[in-house]
């Protein structure tokens, strides 16, 4: 027969066993365990095929999570013009207000269409900061942006009215807007000139950005001399390679010199990357601009 001190000693083992089974069990959803926060492309499986292609290889062999994969895919209607857009909210304190990133695709729309992990990748830096990655689809059939100027800035304009400072939660004062290339040149063509308001905390321009095609600018006269616009491009992002012959470089050096003549004192460029057109780290861009903002 046991005696009452062993009956204890179980007893009190077994607690402390089913108390650390919990604690395992709840320590992820507030420990940030279950997330993978990248500085760069090459960290948490974020290496794309065509970065791979580029030579890059991974320093880690750590993976986002599977709920840092997930997102909600909703569709947008303005005037006539629909497409779809996609909401990476997983890691997002909603106990605060959060921002939004709203990132727009390059031409042919590759990264909306078949890459999830490039995206998710740049939702894991956002939400690191309590930001929303949000990724529309360009509407036009083409799948640019800039091709059809005025119709796709009306609708990211209506877009950002109707979805994104309407969205629970959000602090529409914290809106970072992030054009890759084609997406890069719809934010410096179509919604600085005529749509700036949209742009409430700052906006990141990779790999282009050009010197936009009308003169003036619709962001408020209070917010010229302090909203922060990057351009990012590689050195050698010239149009030289035949996979790409878009001259990223002399597009992005002509938009960004545009908009500071035009008074806007919070421009910053980096053009001294040793990349291309398409080993350009954006996830590393995202995190050092978030990191120092």
């Amino acid at each position: 027969m046991a005696s009452r001190g062993n009956t204890r000693t179980v007893a009190t083992v077994t607690a402390v066993l089913l108390v650390l089974v919990v604690a395992i069990a709840v320590l992820p959803r507030f420990s940030g365990a279950d997330t993978c926060v990248p500085t760069s492309t090459r960290e948490c499986g974020c290496l794309t095929e065509s970065s791979e292609l580029e030579g890059l290889t991974s320093t880690d062999k750590r993976t986002l999570s599977a709920g840092q994969m997930t997102f909600e895919e909703h569709s947008f209607e303005h005037d006539g013009t629909e497409s779809t857009y996609r909401v990476f909210s997983h890691g997002i304190n909603r106990d605060k207000p959060a921002g939004v990133v709203v990132r727009l695709h390059g031409d042919g729309a590759y990264e909306y269409l078949y890459s999830k992990r490039h995206p998710s990748c740049l939702a894991a830096v956002a939400a690191s900061h309590n930001l929303i990655l949000v990724q529309p689809l360009t509407p036009a059939e083409d799948r640019t942006w800039w091709t059809d100027l005025d119709t796709n800035t009306d609708w990211l304009e209506a877009f950002y009215d109707e979805e994104i400072s309407t969205m629970e939660g959000v602090d529409p004062d914290r809106v970072w807007w992030m054009g890759y290339s084609g997406g890069a040149e719809m934010i410096s063509y179509g919604l600085l000139p005529s749509a700036g308001r949209v742009i409430t905390a700052g906006a990141i321009l990779v790999g282009g950005g050009g010197a936009p095609r009308r003169t003036g600018h619709s962001v408020p006269e209070e917010r010229v001399a302090d909203l922060p616009l990057y351009w990012v491009t590689g050195s050698r992002d010239t149009g030289e390679d035949p996979r790409e012959t878009f001259d990223a470089l002399s597009a992005a050096s002509e938009g960004a010199d545009a908009y500071r003549s035009q008074g806007f004192e919070a421009v910053s460029t980096d053009f001294w990357r040793d990349d291309n057109h398409i080993s350009i780290d954006q996830v590393e861009i995202l995190h050092s601009i978030l990191r120092d903002n």
